[in-house]
């Protein structure tokens, strides 16, 4: 039988999906029955896949229009290093080929790049897959933990301004509590302790040593004891009324009186003198300094009325500032006194807690500046003494309640 054409044997790359194989070898015979038979080697050094197709040209190998169909042997997937048979029957597949002049080519595509690039495309495209994944996981875990943190500052912030106002509150209760227990003209002095006396070099030696003293809570008088107080004690108890200053005397501190007298008017208003140290935690206002307002005389005049300032008199109560506490006139205006007996060694012997002075003396502490001393007898810590029955115009009291 006549060959159905002439065949020129070539090797077609495999495109994008990499290098082709090698095929080598390439021959072809056509039997008697009309079958082409096509024999090649195929070099697969890599042992990958491949996608062996056979083409025809019938314009000198510009176009292979032609792709046989009608295939067997070691045609389409093909793998192996080995030499290969592909057998054509051409008149099954294209009987209207005649002629001379063909050109047959044998095409090889690597399938196993191409799987490969389209595995790597794969992997690359679910890498980016999950790298989006985690992104939008980290971002919304850091917007659930921003969300949280703003929720937990919110709360805190919740509970803060819950707790301010609890203790807003309780403060408002026991300021109201400490009002109402407050006896009329009164200020309370909290239970605590206190640095009683003066440092070494401060002023006598009666003063001193200076020690821890711890006292119950009480209340003292906000003001000093005035002529127009004392006079309603001396006219229901028929008591003798004191020589005072002239006009505008009713507002201004009593004097002349006694420390007996002192003491029967606190009694008689249902109180008491207050000992030595509940008058000197009280003036202090809760300050270690000379003064209940710094350890300077310099702002003396803003607090008391004494030699420098009072015009040798006294002067209506609460007209100068008051210290820490709330109380007027603790450094001036009038000298106060106080239930204790007078000792000059007894703070080397007092007890820690409530002290209350010598069981007996001559004399009873007087304790306070007045319009008629200098400033440095004006101190918190500064001590006098007088005789109980002493009688002097620049001597007052105040009075105190126990709680």
């Amino acid at each position: 039988m006549k060959p159905l054409m002439s065949i020129l044997f070539f090797f077609c790359a495999a495109g994008a999906y990499g290098a082709g194989p090698q095929i080598t070898n390439v021959r072809f015979e056509q039997d008697n029955k009309g079958l082409v038979h096509v024999y090649y080697r195929l070099e697969n050094p890599k042992k990958d896949v491949f996608n062996i197709r056979l083409g025809l040209s019938r314009d000198g190998g510009n176009v292979f229009e032609l792709q046989p169909k009608a295939l067997a042997g070691d045609v389409g997937e093909v793998g192996g290093v080995n030499n290969k048979h592909i057998i054509w029957d051409v008149e099954k597949d294209s009987p209207a080929i005649k002629g001379a002049g063909f050109i047959f080519a044998v095409e090889g595509i690597n399938i196993s790049a191409r799987k490969r690039e389209e595995a790597r495309l794969l992997a690359a495209k679910e890498e980016a897959r999950r790298k989006e994944e985690e992104k939008a996981r980290l971002l919304a875990e850091r917007a659930a933990a921003e969300k949280t943190r703003r929720l937990a500052q919110e709360k805190a912030r919740l509970l803060e301004k819950e707790k301010a106002q609890l203790l807003a509150q309780e403060k408002a209760r026991l300021l109201a509590e400490e009002k109402a227990r407050t006896p009329q003209g009164m200020v309370i002095i909290r239970e605590g302790a206190f640095h009683m006396g003066s440092s070494a070099g401060e002023g006598d030696a009666d003063e001193q040593p200076r020690h821890k003293v711890h006292l119950d809570e009480f209340f003292i008088d906000r003001y000093e004891i005035t002529v127009a107080r004392y006079r309603k004690f001396a006219q229901a108890t028929r008591a003798a009324m004191p020589e005072q200053a002239g006009p505008g005397a009713e507002s201004r501190p009593v004097v002349q009186v006694s420390w007996n007298d002192a003491d029967k008017y606190c009694k008689w208003a249902g109180r008491r003198l207050p000992t030595e140290a509940e008058w000197e935690k009280a003036a202090r206002g809760g300050t270690d300094t000379k003064w209940s307002f710094g350890g300077g005389e310099s702002r003396l005049a803003e607090y008391a009325w004494y030699a420098d300032n009072s015009g040798n008199t006294t002067h209506p109560v609460g007209q100068k500032k008051p210290n820490p506490y709330g109380l007027y006139d603790m450094h001036g205006n009038v000298r106060e006194w106080c239930a204790d007996w007078y000792d000059k060694n007894y703070y080397s012997k007092s007890p820690g807690r409530n002290p209350k002075g010598p069981g007996t003396g001559t004399a009873r502490v007087v304790r306070g500046g007045s319009w008629l001393v200098k400033g440095g007898n004006t101190r918190s810590g500064f001590r006098l003494r007088l005789n109980p029955d002493n009688k002097n115009k620049n001597i007052g009291f105040r009075c105190a309640v126990s709680r």
